[in-house]
């Protein structure tokens, strides 16, 4: 079986254990890198040093080292995966090396700044305001961006970020505080009152991407 047929197993598997988006991210990112390449090899016959000199090749057509381990990781899951088929016995992404990274974020700046800065967040009133402040709470940028309806309880107060989209791989409930749960109950009754509310629908759908690249690039960082 070829690592191509054995994703496609994959994706049956995860189907219902997945978001679709995370699942969508899954096959473009499978599609653009490995399928055309690694993926037509057999399961059993590929070795680490396949993956190794994959990941190499990544690196020298000038990808960032926390990509290519992005894409290593998912590759690992699918390997895992063949484990659970019983097709091979040991995972050949577990002997891949990769040169070391800081993918740490330095924000250099004053107490007097930081507090302006928060000030600016907390006063904003422009569409995209709600996401940066609930980035104030500590969340991740795609926990914020995937966020969905059904997620946010306001008769307690809380919210959850599904195992699908937090790297802790479970569901975690958290409370909002009193400036959360007003900008997200307004936000709430004003869908309702267009007639747009649904539990399936993601919180924030203003132009996803525009404001994802927005949210990359006041923080500095790649998206």
């Amino acid at each position: 079986m070829t690592l191509n047929e054995v994703f496609d197993k994959y994706l049956i598997y995860y189907e219902f254990l997945l978001r679709p988006s995370t699942l969508k991210s899954d096959i473009a990112t499978y599609n653009k890198h490995i399928k055309q390449g690694l993926g037509l090899n057999c399961i059993n016959e590929i070795v680490f040093l396949d993956i190794q000199s994959f990941c190499n090749n990544l690196i020298i057509s000038g990808y960032k080292i926390k990509t290519v381990k992005n894409i290593l990781t998912k590759l690992k899951v699918v390997f895992k995966f063949a484990i659970k088929l019983e097709l091979i016995t040991k995972n050949p992404c577990d002997f891949v090396e990769l040169p070391k990274f800081d993918n740490k974020i330095y924000f250099n700046h004053s107490v007097k700044t930081q507090k302006n800065i928060i000030k600016a967040i907390v006063n904003n009133t422009a569409p995209t305001s709600d996401i940066f402040y609930f980035l104030l709470h500590g969340r991740r940028k795609n926990e914020v961006l995937s966020l969905k309806w059904s997620d946010i309880n306001f008769k307690n107060k809380t919210y959850s970020i599904p195992f699908q989209i937090n790297k802790a791989k479970r569901t975690m409930i958290y409370l909002m505080s009193d400036g959360l749960y007003h900008r997200l109950y307004k936000r709430y009754v004003s869908l309702v009152k267009s007639g747009s509310y649904s539990l399936d629908n993601y919180v924030f759908v203003i132009q996803l991407l525009i404001t994802n690249m927005l949210i990359c690039v006041n923080l500095g960082i790649d998206c």
